[in-house]
């Protein structure tokens, strides 16, 4: 009879090891998005005490990985913000075991509910601006409760003609801006186009080498005390003489 000789590496004697997970003082079951949420984590065994790393699943040991910690005397305190809105049934702690002790799961905690936070959202940026010929606005803005995607609408404000768009505005006159963020926060400021203090009858500052077009200028309408562009016909040459 043939013999056949197989090799390899082999654990021989590793224990078994116990994983407890409760809340720590001061967490409840029930939270807020983003509140910070605290886990106690214990693990024993019967060769001495247990040492590594345990980590925290939500949706059994194959979950999402909330957060980890290192034991010390055989506990931990696991910290963790990230868990989404929406009920939470099967959080566990995970040992992964060491030398001496083989990898065990905590029983899942009672149901963890995290509610959503009331988002909020505020325009951040300039309010006043010279007209220059370009779209202007602020565009930027802080958001809490909530990681959706920003919006901004523009809006003529008073005599100002200039329904709301998500391009800001290029004319002189009095606006609203409004940032909009998933979960329907709104947050918004009141932003200015004025004409520039060097000259009160340029609605822009020229560039230092621009020139007029042919025929054409620019001037101050007597009736609605808007700037207009004007064209105006070539004056005829007088006849040349001989």
């Amino acid at each position: 009879m043939d013999k056949v000789s197989v090799t390899g590496s082999t654990s021989i004697g590793t224990a078994a090891s116990t994983t407890t997970l409760v809340r720590h003082s001061g967490t409840s079951t029930t939270s807020t998005y983003g509140a910070a949420l605290s886990f106690d984590v214990t693990v024993g065994g019967s060769s001495g005490t247990p040492t590594g790393t345990v980590t925290l699943k939500d949706g059994g040991s194959c979950g999402t990985t909330l957060g980890s910690a290192s034991l010390t005397g055989g506990t931990c305190t696991i910290n963790t913000t990230t868990l989404v809105a929406g009920s939470h049934a099967n959080i566990v702690a995970v040992y992964i075991g060491d030398g001496t002790y083989v990898t065990s799961t905590s029983s899942a905690l009672s149901t963890q509910t995290v509610n959503k936070a009331t988002p909020s959202v505020t325009v951040t940026g300039a309010t006043g601006f010279f007209f220059n010929g370009s779209s202007q606005g602020p565009n930027t803005a802080t958001t809490g409760g909530s990681t959706g995607a920003l919006e901004f609408s523009y809006v003529g404000t008073g005599g100002t003609p200039y329904p709301a768009s998500s391009t800001p505005p290029a004319i002189i006159g009095s606006y609203t801006c409004t940032a909009t963020v998933a979960a329907d926060a709104t947050g918004g400021k009141t932003i200015t186009i004025q004409e520039p203090a060097t000259d009160a009858w340029v609605q822009r500052t020229p560039g230092a080498t621009e020139k007029p077009v042919t025929g054409q200028f620019f001037a101050r309408d007597g009736t609605t005390g808007k700037a207009r562009s004007i064209t105006t016909a070539p004056r005829p040459r007088p006849p040349r003489r001989f």
